[in-house]
């Protein structure tokens, strides 16, 4: 659950959500290679039970199922995810990440 949850800051980060309506966003940080850039700073912002945890929430228990494959049993689980990404992109510009104002 805790990799769904990185998974969903660090694309609402660097990838951007797509889709329609308000999940349809650029990335917060649009600039190449930026994780790389400003690892002292998102290494341990990504770290389990690190910052990132601030601004992700779960909104409903994971849900399993079996899928049999070739004979091998495979469990999937579903996690739903929200992402407060105007607090996130407040924090990057107090941290010094992003330029006030560069990234809504």
């Amino acid at each position: 659950m805790e990799q769904a949850k990185k998974n969903a800051v660090n694309d609402v980060l660097f990838k951007g959500i797509k889709g329609t309506g308000p999940c349809n966003s650029t990335p917060l940080v649009p600039e190449v290679n930026a994780r790389q850039r400003y690892s002292r700073y998102f290494n341990p912002f990504f770290k389990d039970g690190g910052e990132y945890s601030k601004f992700v929430k779960q909104e409903k228990s994971h849900e399993t199922s079996e899928i049999k494959a070739r004979g091998t049993s495979v469990e999937n689980w579903g996690v739903i995810v929200t992402v407060d990404r105007e607090a996130l992109r407040q924090q990057l510009e107090k941290d010094g990440i992003l330029a006030p104002g560069t990234s809504h």
